[in-house]
């Protein structure tokens, strides 16, 4: 096993090891055939004993596509359109973010920097080889401009005042070597940086293997994400989770010399991975066996979200027909296919016709605009969540 690639440590050890897992979550898969016939690659994490750094040793770059049938965009979701616009908001007044220039990497369909340009009154940039304008969840703001390509050392160098960097340094293959690069292209030495990685110390504790995939070559803790940062030559400031600690957001200042590593989000917390891998995979049995038995007593169980939790969830637990379809709001995956398992994608009105019994909710967060739409469709269902399914009894109303 290699030393650890953000701080250099030789006490790393094996996480978990999920073989024959789909290398995309969210491309858009036309057909059932290609959805089952998707890439599929091993993930074998290693977890690094001093700095917290979670790496994929299996993890192959060439098979990645981010291009344009990549559908990650979350905004068509009110729920999550505003977290959103709060934390656009939240970082505007915490960097005095006002007619500033702004600098997005892996801006997706450029959602969150339309709202940092039209709330602040700022002017953006955002570079992600996935953008299609068509595909956009909300109104453009005309002080951003989008350039479909990724982000690299030929991008040029930027006077930009905010380098944003959101839910993409967990596809990075080297996070340092690619914050390192982003700092040596500023010019302006009070630029601010902020990243936005998922909480790897969040599905080490709930045990939420659905929340593992191929994409995700690196995961974040606060103490890693900390680490990484002051080892490219930022000055690490606030650091906090949001979207109900699902998210791990900091902000750092360019430095000329070695940072300073800020107390932790979790401080004297350590992380329970002592059978992180075997407690795992005891939850999907126990899952995998009640979506079975509710199949086997005749009724209908669906899933709400076809999104990257949702890949995982089915391919893990290798369920069929057990799940009759998989519900999304997103009307560009509508009609198309779950990458490794082939579930069909549908709109939440098809279920005025499947009149599903039980409804898998992939993110509980989402649980209170769900239940508002069941209720409008005229469904009344048992809701469940993946940790709820995985225990044991009959799943609750």
């Amino acid at each position: 096993m290699k030393n650890c690639p953000v701080c250099g440590s030789r006490r790393r050890s094996p996480l978990i090891t999920i073989k024959g897992m789909p290398v995309h979550s969210v491309l858009l898969l036309k057909t059932r055939e290609e959805a089952v016939n998707i890439p599929k690659g091993d993930i074998f994490l290693s977890f690094c004993e001093d700095c917290h750094f979670i790496e994929n040793d299996r993890f192959d770059p060439g098979l990645m596509r981010y291009f344009g049938d990549y559908e990650e965009n979350q905004s068509h979701s009110d729920a999550f359109y505003r977290f959103q616009s709060f934390l656009a908001s939240e970082l505007i007044d915490r960097i005095g973010l006002r007619g500033k220039k702004i600098l997005e990497i892996g801006c997706g369909k450029g959602d969150f920097l339309s709202l940092l340009c039209k709330l602040g009154n700022n002017w953006g940039v955002g570079y992600d080889p996935a953008y299609r304008e068509s595909r956009g969840a909300r109104p453009r703001c005309g002080r951003a401009a989008f350039i479909r390509d990724f982000y690299s050392g030929k991008s040029g160098t930027t006077n930009a005042d905010l380098i944003c960097c959101r839910m993409t340094l967990e596809h990075i293959p080297d996070p340092l070597s690619f914050l390192r690069m982003i700092r040596s292209n500023l010019t302006n030495s009070g630029a601010c940086l902020f990243l936005q990685v998922p909480d790897s110390a969040r599905i080490i504790r709930e045990r939420a293997f659905w929340d593992i995939y191929y994409e995700h070559c690196n995961y974040f803790t606060s103490r890693s994400l900390r680490r990484v940062m002051v080892e490219a030559g930022f000055q690490p400031g606030e650091i906090w989770l949001g979207f109900e600690h699902q998210y791990l957001m900091a902000t750092g200042e360019r430095l000329g010399k070695e940072g300073v590593l800020p107390e932790d989000v979790y401080p004297g917390a350590e992380l329970p991975v002592l059978d992180f891998e075997k407690e795992c995979m005891t939850a999907a049995v126990r899952a995998r066996e009640r979506a079975r038995a509710v199949r086997e007593k005749g009724k209908r169980l669906v899933l709400w979200g076809g999104g990257s939790k949702a890949v995982a969830f089915l391919n893990i637990l290798s369920l069929g027909a057990e799940v009759a379809f998989v519900v999304d709001i997103n009307p560009f995956r509508q009609g198309t296919f779950i990458a490794g398992t082939g579930h069909a994608i549908v709109a939440p009105g098809a279920l005025s016709k499947i009149r599903p019994d039980v409804v898998i909710v992939m993110n509980p967060i989402y649980i209170p605009e769900i239940r508002k739409s069941l209720m409008e469709i005229g469904i009344s269902a048992i809701l469940e969540t993946p940790d709820s399914l995985g225990e044991m009894g009959e799943p609750q109303g």
